[in-house]
């Protein structure tokens, strides 16, 4: 029989009220253990940096790329409220799909700041920046975009099947991920093939026209 790698355990399988107790002791255990080794600003930035933002984007680092084009400590305060209004339902408050309704949840967002003092101070800043639109730079993140796409793609599916075997969620289980690959070693390869490619694709181009030449 094969070990059961799911977080439930054997137990679980006993019905869904049993499973449900297993699950909500664990994350009462879970909670205590965090809250006793961790601060809350370092529980908030697990969270976030695991969480889904829809399209594509796992963590808060991928979701401030992929909807502003920054790194998260460039974001401004609407931008970040975007983001997390967004931890409530990230495709409903999607803003490149349902703009209205991220504009809405961003300025809810902005009024708790503001009710609560911070950042916001009067009624006249946060009538200001509640009006300002949405001003996002899209990109979704793409695997085949960046360094090393083929050692990522081989990596990504090497251990979507390791984790699958062990329970574990790829994505969502705030994993960190280390290779072989020395990014600055491999940013100066591609671009000393893609500038011996360029030469050989100017050379065929022109062995090429000579044979249609000579075909003509």
């Amino acid at each position: 029989m094969n070990p059961d790698h799911s977080l439930d355990g054997w137990l679980g399988n006993l019905g869904n009220i049993p499973k449900r107790v297993i699950q909500k002791t664990k994350e009462w255990i879970i909670s205590i253990n965090l809250e006793e080794n961790f601060t809350k600003n370092e529980i908030i930035a697990m969270y976030l940096n695991t969480v889904t933002f829809s399209s594509n984007s796992f963590g808060i680092k991928v979701a401030a790329e992929t909807y502003f084009n920054k790194q998260p400590d460039s974001l401004n305060l609407q931008e970040s409220a975007v983001l997390v209004g967004m931890l409530q339902a990230a495709t409903y408050y999607n803003p490149q799909r349902n703009p209205d309704n991220s504009l809405r949840k961003r300025n809810e967002i902005l009024y708790k700041i503001y009710r609560h003092g911070y950042k916001i101070t009067t009624p006249e800043q946060y009538d200001s920046i509640k009006a300002l639109p949405i001003e996002l730079s899209y990109s979704v993140q793409n695997q085949n975009e960046g360094l090393a796409t083929y050692f990522r793609t081989v990596l990504g599916n090497y251990l979507l099947q390791y984790c699958n075997s062990k329970g574990i969620d790829l994505y969502n289980s705030g994993l960190k991920i280390y290779t072989t690959i020395d990014s600055r070693l491999q940013k100066y390869a591609e671009e000393a093939m893609a500038e011996h490619m360029k030469e050989l694709q100017t050379q065929f181009d022109e062995e090429w026209k000579k044979e249609i030449e000579i075909l003509g």
